[in-house]
């Protein structure tokens, strides 16, 4: 059973949850790289069994790599799998590669996952790594895209990010009338 669920989440994170990002990009609900952490922890929280032996932490920092820790999956309070999360790069940092190789060497999670989530990532653009050997069926890049051709992407990409900016810094003001607070009152 152990493995089975496992393999269920390391299948979802590679395959499904590209889908379900990829969705809520569409919809805005990812305008950076928090929403997109938040997003991610959602989708997982959903997919993991609810019997209580799995676990998902935000933002760990852990002590045996010395590195923070976007989003970590535990089963039975011990590392499985660790997923590094970034906003709009079109190939993974020296800095993130060795972060992910510690998790996999130094904390023995099973897989390491590199998301990165952005408007401008398309299949075209997206670089991928050259793998060692020990890399190559254990660290995973998962790019998420609006997910459109190139002839159509410039223009939807402009729409995309103007819309962005009217739920950013071109939001419009409350309805909520302002109250004056005295003390002589």
């Amino acid at each position: 059973m152990k493995r089975d669920t496992i393999a269920k989440l390391e299948h979802f994170i590679r395959h499904g949850l590209a889908t379900k990002l990829r969705n809520d990009l569409r919809k805005l609900r990812i305008t950076k790289e928090a929403d997109a952490e938040c997003c991610i922890y959602y989708h997982l929280r959903r997919t993991i069994p609810a019997d209580g032996y799995w676990t998902i932490l935000a933002r760990k920092y852990a002590r045996h790599t010395e590195h923070y820790i976007d989003l970590i999956l535990l089963r039975k309070k011990c590392p499985r799998l660790a997923i590094e999360i970034k906003w709009n790069q079109k190939r993974m940092s020296t800095k993130d590669r060795r972060s992910l190789n510690k998790a996999l060497r130094d904390m023995r999670v099973n897989k390491a996952y590199f998301v990165s989530v952005g408007p401008n990532i398309s299949a075209e653009s997206y670089t991928e790594m050259k793998k060692t050997e020990s890399e190559k069926n254990r660290l995973h890049e998962v790019p998420v895209g609006l997910g459109i051709t190139s002839t159509e992407a410039k223009s939807r990409i402009k729409e995309w990010k103007r819309q962005r900016n009217l739920l950013g810094k071109n939001m419009r003001l409350g309805k909520a009338a302002i109250k004056k607070f005295g003390l002589a009152d």
